[in-house]
């Protein structure tokens, strides 16, 4: 697509835009800005656009109003800005009422808070329009993002069934600018390093991507008998991964979409967020560690050759031999220590137990480094060289 054309197949078609939020003092100020620059771009140009606040908390749904009345400042302060611009004199109140409605956006409790992240996708599968883009509440809205999501929602516009998406055209995708490697090797970003690079299995994240509101129905019609217990042993985490699965389960592609931003290398777009390196909800102690299990358990449940469960499955949903070999792999160790007695134990880490009953070795999910200190991690390494010679 060229730049000159960028946004222009979204003029005469409604987007939904929905962001997932918990309201912390990070995206308080920043998810209001984000409103205010989406309300005002080519985004949102038609008059069936909305803005869908999934709320994942009681607390995040109660500060609605303030998040309301923030957003109207953010407006008031940039209309008024722009137009003094144009007309010193403009009323940029009168102009800001004009210019956009609240009643294009609304506040959701979830649905679903018991799936923590994965709410958003139970609110974009409510949305009023075919075309969804799915961003993060502290995306920071400038203007090479904002273009980079017109070129997502043309993306989807694109596809061959859109909007009706018969029987007899391909299945609906996932279109996104973040790449990531997630397989029986784990969780990583792709990384050449000037060397050949591997074939591995890829996904697309989708705290800045777009899709139909058709792929988001048909996942979330199994999405909790597949990752409902996972989701609500692990707060959430891995929403995304589990939603690619399901992208891929339900026969549809991943369609990369990027623009010459400052970010974007060969490798993938990196999409600027407020998160600081302590506050960033990725950068918990348990965030990468914990998807790098969930990958290799998804590959190693549903091998990508066939997308299907082993006929070990039989014994058990599938969404409890998930949720059964993330526990496996990624438990409390060693059980002894006291602190993991407690409802939410906060020494995780590999274990050694043997998952073949279940048909996946552990030592192969929990052979990464998750910060354990060094003898711990040796200990590891011993036992499953001990397992991988028997």
């Amino acid at each position: 697509m060229s730049p000159s054309s960028t946004g222009t197949c979204l003029r005469t078609i409604p987007v939904s835009v929905v962001i997932p939020t918990m309201s912390s003092e990070r995206t308080r100020w920043c998810l209001p800005w984000l409103i205010a620059e989406l309300s005002q771009g080519p985004l949102l140009h038609n008059s069936k656009s909305e803005i869908l606040i999934s709320h994942g908390s009681n607390e995040s749904f109660m500060m609605r109003d303030e998040i309301s009345r923030r957003t109207i400042r953010e407006l008031q302060w940039s209309l008024n800005r722009r137009l003094k611009v144009i007309d010193p004199h403009s009323d940029g109140i009168v102009a800001t009422r004009k210019a956009f409605s609240l009643s294009q956006i609304s506040h959701l409790l979830g649905p679903s808070v018991e799936m923590y992240a994965a709410a958003r996708y139970y609110a974009a599968a409510i949305a009023q329009n075919e075309v969804i883009i799915s961003i993060d509440d502290d995306v920071l809205p400038y203007p090479s993002q904002i273009k980079l999501l017109l070129e997502l929602g043309c993306s989807v516009t694109r596809e061959a069934g859109f909007p009706r998406y018969e029987a007899n055209v391909p299945p609906p995708g996932l279109h996104g600018p973040q790449k990531r490697y997630c397989d029986l090797q784990g969780y990583t970003e792709p990384r050449g390093r000037g060397r050949a690079p591997v074939p591995r299995e890829g996904i697309l994240l989708t705290d800045f991507a777009a899709m139909s509101r058709t792929l988001v129905r048909r996942v979330v019609a199994d999405f909790n008998e597949s990752f409902g217990m996972l989701m609500r042993s692990e707060h959430g985490n891995g929403e995304d991964i589990a939603f690619a699965h399901a992208v891929k389960r339900h026969g549809g592609n991943f369609t990369y979409v990027t623009t010459v931003i400052a970010g974007t290398s060969a490798h993938g777009t990196r999409v600027r967020t407020a998160g600081s390196a302590n506050s960033s909800y990725s950068k918990r102690h348990n965030h990468y560690p914990l998807r790098k299990v969930i990958c290799c358990c998804l590959s190693a449940l549903f091998p990508a050759s066939q997308l299907q469960a082993s006929s070990w499955l039989t014994v058990m949903t599938a969404g409890q031999a998930l949720a059964k070999c993330v526990t496996d792999v990624y438990g409390c160790c060693p059980p002894s220590d006291p602190r993991c007695s407690t409802a939410r134990p906060t020494n995780r880490c590999v274990s050694t137990r043997p998952s073949a009953h279940m048909g996946v070795a552990a030592c192969q999910c929990g052979r990464f480094h998750f910060g354990q200190y060094n003898p711990q991690r040796q200990l590891w390494a011993k036992a499953c060289k001990r397992k991988q010679a028997t």
